[in-house]
């Protein structure tokens, strides 16, 4: 894929978002299969909305799944948006972010 054609994928993602997201560098865990399977991960951006994560392995995500953010208890519903190899961006499903979700966005005012 030529460079303006990545560049333009992404600038189009970020238009369709409600939010801008925020860079990021956090743990996180991909729990599906009725909490029955696990997925290490990293999360490279996120907003209120959704993130961008990173695998750890290479393997396809289901549509649906929980992000979760090990050691704060808490847990988001999301759905996938799109996949790329080890990167996905996802849309969490719920309406209103818990409380203590909220604690581990970055600072807002940058």
């Amino acid at each position: 894929m030529r460079p303006e054609t990545i560049s333009k994928r992404h600038s189009d993602n970020a238009e369709r978002r409600g939010e801008r997201r925020r860079r990021v560098l956090k743990g996180a865990r991909i729990v599906f299969n009725n909490r029955f399977s696990l997925l290490d991960a990293s999360v490279r951006d996120i907003s209120r909305s959704g993130c961008r994560i990173r695998l750890n392995h290479p393997l396809k995500l289901p549509s649906t799944f929980l992000v979760a953010f090990p050691g704060t208890g808490v847990e988001r519903p999301a759905i996938l948006i799109w996949q790329n190899g080890q990167e996905a961006g996802v849309k969490f499903a719920d309406k209103e972010p818990p409380e203590a979700f909220l604690r581990l966005l970055p600072d807002q005012r940058t």
